[in-house]
């Protein structure tokens, strides 16, 4: 049995839907990632259906002039970059503000004071495990090898307990 013929219905809606950015943006002359930074302006994306051409078509039409960075052959012009490029550096202000603003609270210590404080902690379980041996030879001799062990783990057990809690 041959194949129907697709029906007019169908076939506007292929040439109106898209299934993928990347036929979106082909259908509208331009590259995928230009499509995307549209969408990020406010262009319609995908819906239930795809990507409506007609309605990209239609928002490129009423944005022309304002749709940021996009030359009419769909390459980044120099004001779009400068653009972002404020852009970013707002941002980077914004978060270096709110860093700031964490220290002020509190809420965050400069690295320094986290190495001296680990070093201080470090120097001081090492200064307790070379303790051990002085500490603990004259309670071990003459017991057996497993009575020294289980005393010598135990050991090191409460020392790195002790530690764990500073």
């Amino acid at each position: 049995m041959p194949k129907k013929a697709p029906s007019a219905r169908y076939k506007r809606r292929l040439e109106r839907w898209a299934s993928s950015a990347s036929k979106a943006a082909a259908a509208c002359g331009v590259g995928r990632g230009t499509l995307i930074d549209w969408i990020n302006q406010g262009c319609p994306g995908k819906q239930a259906g795809g990507y409506d051409i007609e309605a990209i078509r239609a928002w490129r039409a009423e944005n022309k002039g304002e749709v940021r960075g996009v030359a009419d052959n769909g390459e980044t012009t120099d004001a779009a970059r400068l653009k972002k490029a404020q852009a970013d550096e707002r941002e980077a202000k914004a978060a270096l503000a709110v860093l700031q603003l964490a220290i002020q609270r509190g809420e965050l210590l400069p690295i320094i004071q986290i190495k001296e404080r680990d070093l201080a902690r470090i120097a001081a379980v090492k200064r307790g495990l070379l303790a051990l041996p002085k500490a603990m030879a004259t309670r071990l001799v003459g017991l057996p090898q497993k009575e020294i062990e289980v005393a010598l783990r135990t050991a090191v057990n409460e020392l790195l307990q002790r530690f764990a809690r500073m």
